[in-house]
């Protein structure tokens, strides 16, 4: 009984000390809310010791009848059909650069639906910046996905 108490402190403890030392490619917030124009800003930071490419996608979500979760991904062949874009699709952070991605509401070009929010999936996608290097391998890096809300102008 004793014994598994230690070894449970023992494994906490290393748990600890490993996530203090972990170093990552970070977002700022899950969850953005735009201003009244419709625009936001996320923050990307890379905290790893080597440089990383970012490349950002967009998706609009739709929830049907409260249950059903919609995405539709933007892409070139939809493009007219686009309420927002970021000002930086694909970019390169440098070891401890942080980055600002703006997120431009078009909503003044396109018919947007005011009567609901409108919300869309920002993915970011790091991998190492190795210009030159040829990389056999595999690597597993972990992106963030944060959620962008254009509240409704006519809430119930």
């Amino acid at each position: 009984m004793k014994s598994n108490k230690v070894l449970l402190n023992l494994v906490s403890l290393t748990a600890i000390l490993l996530s203090i030392s972990v170093q990552a490619f970070t977002v700022d917030k899950m969850v953005i809310v735009s201003d009244d124009k419709g625009n936001g800003i996320v923050t990307l930071t890379n905290d790893e010791p080597q440089p990383i490419f970012v490349q950002a996608k967009v998706d609009e979500i739709n929830i049907v009848d409260g249950e059903l979760i919609e995405k539709r991904q933007y892409t070139r062949d939809n493009l007219n059909d686009w309420k927002v874009s970021l000002t930086h699709q694909k970019l390169v952070l440098n070891s401890g650069e942080e980055k600002d991605v703006g997120i431009r509401s078009l909503c003044h070009n396109a018919a947007c639906d005011n009567s609901k929010d409108l919300m869309f999936m920002l993915s970011f996608s790091p991998s190492k910046y190795r210009p030159g290097e040829v990389v056999s391998g595999v690597e597993i890096n972990y992106g963030f996905a944060p959620v962008y809300i254009i509240p409704t102008t006519q809430p119930n």
